[in-house]
């Protein structure tokens, strides 16, 4: 927990100090906003098929050791500013950057049936990875380009209630170490296109008075940005 609270705290110190960046001619410094429309593929455990219980109403749908898992495509949002050094004239440039993105997953069809079937609310999966990272980019001409990043920081998982109006089970909001690696392509300027792999980390899923459920969440995230 630690760990992650400096994180948050460097990355926000980050985001102060390159708030006031811009770029003036005849310098090799640039500050941008990103802003990129997001769709979430989960992968491995996070994806695991559940075993929904289905019956009886003393019972969840989901028992705490599937809590985390059987999650379906989903969408997010992305933030990042950026603050970049030219390193080739304007061709090629290097810098950090502080981001922020929100993704959404729903259950697995076949799961949600069963919580349909019982009239149970499904939880839905919500992560929040917050990071710091260098990114580089690099302009063939004035119309394309490539670019690759890296990231590390905290994730907050949010994970809503499950079970009926008069009985749900609700869940905390964990932190987990965190990072990501990305690469894509730039069209002119303003607009990019990226596939980046998310390690959310592992997370406390279900806490017990006898046991905790613990779950590694991991996603890739195809992205569509706009930058100015």
């Amino acid at each position: 927990m630690k760990t992650s609270r400096i994180f948050v705290i460097v990355a926000l110190l980050l985001a102060g100090f390159t708030a006031n960046a811009q770029r003036h001619y005849g310098s090799d410094r640039l500050g941008e906003f990103y802003f990129g429309f997001d769709a979430v593929a989960p992968l491995g455990e996070f994806n695991k098929a559940a075993d929904a219980i289905g019956a009886g109403y003393d019972v969840y749908p989901l028992d705490g050791d599937h809590v985390g898992t059987s999650a379906a495509m989903g969408i997010g949002l992305s933030f990042k500013y950026s603050f970049a050094f030219s390193i080739i004239d304007d061709q090629c440039s290097a810098g950090p950057f502080v981001g922020v993105d929100i993704a959404w997953n729903n259950l697995d069809k076949s799961v949600r049936k069963v919580f349909n079937d019982v009239k149970a609310d499904k939880p839905n999966y919500i992560n929040m990875p917050i990071m710091i990272g260098a990114n580089g980019r690099y302009y063939f001409n004035d119309i394309f380009g490539v670019s690759a990043e890296f990231g590390i920081g905290t994730d907050m998982l949010y994970i809503t209630p499950q079970g009926w109006s008069d009985k749900k089970q609700k869940y905390g909001t964990d932190f987990a170490l965190a990072w990501q690696v990305g690469a894509g392509a730039y069209f002119g300027k303003h607009v990019n296109v990226g596939v980046h792999y998310y390690s959310f980390g592992t997370h406390n899923t279900v806490e017990t008075d006898d046991k905790d459920y613990t779950k590694y969440m991991g996603a890739v995230m195809l992205k569509l940005g706009f930058c100015w």
